[in-house]
């Protein structure tokens, strides 16, 4: 099975399509105000091993929450990685939120390529940075004394 497509604001019998372009032909890099988006991946293993009733189970709740969720502008499902790439409108916390939703009934999924610090998302590179000259100034002050 090929990616699917799990794209808020389309109509729902055309929502699950396999797709023939490659991600990032498809991904929307603004919103329809022509801001930025946030994307993110989450690791489902063994989700392409499920029976077809259990992943038909899983693919429509996938599709349920995230049609919920107002900030979620785009998703794809890629079956053969076991990958959901989802796209949302950038706001603080906003990856944590989704993610955690899909990890209360999906425990397995797992969060891919998103930094967290002290249990607080990291927004930028910088900001990481800054986080860990931070604990490494407080271990060399720890070692001098």
């Amino acid at each position: 099975m090929k990616s699917i497509r799990l794209k808020p604001g389309i109509p729902e019998d055309s929502r699950l399509q396999p797709n023939q372009e490659p991600l990032y032909k498809r991904l929307p890099t603004h919103d329809e105000d022509g801001k930025y988006l946030s994307d993110f991946m989450m690791l489902i293993p063994g989700l392409r091993n499920l029976p077809a009733t259990h992943f038909n189970s899983r693919l429509s709740f996938l599709h349920n929450l995230l049609m919920e969720h107002e900030d979620v502008v785009f998703a794809d499902l890629n079956t053969p990685l076991n990958l959901l790439w989802i796209s949302v409108r950038a706001r603080h916390g906003i990856i944590g939120e989704v993610s955690t939703a899909i990890r209360i009934h999906i425990p397995e999924a797992r969060l891919v390529g998103h930094t967290v610090i002290d249990n607080q998302p990291v927004a930028s590179r910088q900001a990481r940075f800054e986080g860990v000259r931070a604990r490494i100034s407080a271990l060399l002050e720890t070692a001098e004394k």
